[in-house]
């Protein structure tokens, strides 16, 4: 492997995810500190935005998986336009919801994966490992999100986390485009080459994992699982849905209860 090859490693499997889930989950320590200073109404505010941005964000995860990987840069383009209002006007409900539900709708973990699947996925051994790496630098970033936001909103106020979600928005859109299987993956999405017949990486790797698969059949339905255990399944989906909704919710209110409790303390 040359030096390119450790860039694109490095950056790929260590960098950006990292970066991805420090902008998914900054807001989750700030945003109700944010809503409790200025007085806005954070149960409905916080609510509305997590569910909103919860099955928008299932939206598009599958208009991703049907368009390509390529359409994550000028999306995470348009989070990055969607943050400028909100470090304008940190002030303003509207902006401040607006740029943070931006952030949650595109949050795409699931791109660098299948990128890693592109670039390592002839060698099983390879693939594992390249997966691996992409866990513990989620797992970081997740735990440095709340570190960060806490430092920046001490210091420096909303205005401060708003600026950690465009510098992670830019600068995932530089990382991304500098790497070549993405550029790959574009071309390869615009030319329709024979070879692949226009799929999706993410489906070719259901293919590698599960075997062959009808591809027609498939393509008639989301829901291509067999009837036997189709119902079990979904009803695990909404479960696991409302399992992350009531765990998110519960990470908004713990820190207002945590700053009622300090207020109460000083009077």
């Amino acid at each position: 492997m040359g030096l390119g090859g450790l860039y694109e490693a490095f950056v790929l499997l260590l960098v950006l995810p990292l970066i991805e889930w420090c902008r998914h989950s900054y807001w989750f320590a700030a945003l109700p500190l944010h809503v409790y200073a200025q007085g806005w109404d954070y149960v409905l505010g916080l609510t509305a935005a997590d569910t909103g941005s919860l099955a928008l964000r299932i939206a598009m995860h599958a208009f991703i998986s049907r368009t390509g990987d390529w359409v994550v840069l000028p999306l995470t383009t348009v989070v990055a336009c969607a943050t400028v209002p909100m470090l304008v006007w940190p002030d303003d409900p509207v902006a401040v919801y607006a740029g943070v539900t931006a952030s949650s709708v595109m949050f795409t973990p699931q791109v660098f994966k299948t990128l890693a699947f592109r670039r390592y996925g002839d060698e099983h051994a390879r693939y594992r490992r390249a997966l691996r790496c992409i866990t513990v630098s989620e797992v970081f970033g997740y735990s440095l999100a709340s570190f960060l936001a806490g430092t920046l909103f001490q210091f420096s106020g909303w205005r401060g986390c708003a600026a950690l979600q465009l510098a992670c928005s830019a600068s995932t859109v530089i990382l991304l485009g500098s790497l070549p299987v993405f550029w790959e993956v574009a071309r390869e999405v615009y030319g329709r080459s024979p070879a692949r017949d226009g799929v999706s990486a993410h489906d070719r790797e259901a293919e590698v994992k599960a075997g062959p698969v009808h591809r027609s059949a498939r393509s008639r339905s989301l829901l291509w699982l067999p009837p036997s255990i189709r119902t079990p399944v979904v009803l695990v989906l909404m479960m696991q849905c409302i399992n992350v909704m009531s765990y998110s919710f519960e990470w908004k209110v713990r820190p207002l209860h945590a700053g009622a409790l300090g207020v109460a303390a000083q009077q």
